[in-house]
């Protein structure tokens, strides 16, 4: 099992670099980049929602895997509700959320990582 999450580590770790650089290349006026963009966020809903499940599975404390599914669950909402919510100036306060839901994604996937990994050798 610690083997899969490795290997879910290593695909939050580098689908969030390539969603944050998209994502700025979107800030910047590029849109050829958003369906890309869309496709790299469902891939980290995926590895949430993997690394929460298998949380459970590794009967760790529920909190962490309950976070990275919830997380999970948010990522998406707010990456496609953003479009309709705060329209005008106001919208920056929506992408900027957006952008640190995106790294805390990360952080989510490393932490109920770590506590699986620790638990598994305990």
């Amino acid at each position: 099992m610690t083997s899969i999450v490795l290997a879910l580590r290593w695909v939050a770790r580098l689908d969030g670099l390539i969603a944050l650089i998209l994502g700025i290349l979107l800030w910047t006026g590029s849109p050829g980049s958003l369906k890309m963009h869309i496709m790299i966020g469902f891939v980290m809903t995926i590895t949430l929602l993997l690394i929460g499940l298998m949380g459970f599975f590794a009967r760790i404390k529920p909190v962490l895997p309950v976070i990275a599914i919830a997380w999970g669950i948010l990522l998406p909402y707010i990456g496609f509700a953003q479009l309709k919510l705060m329209p005008g100036g106001s919208h920056m306060v929506i992408q900027v959320l957006h952008l640190l839901i995106g790294i805390c994604a990360i952080g989510v996937v490393e932490a109920t990582a770590a506590k699986i990994t620790r638990e598994a050798r305990a």
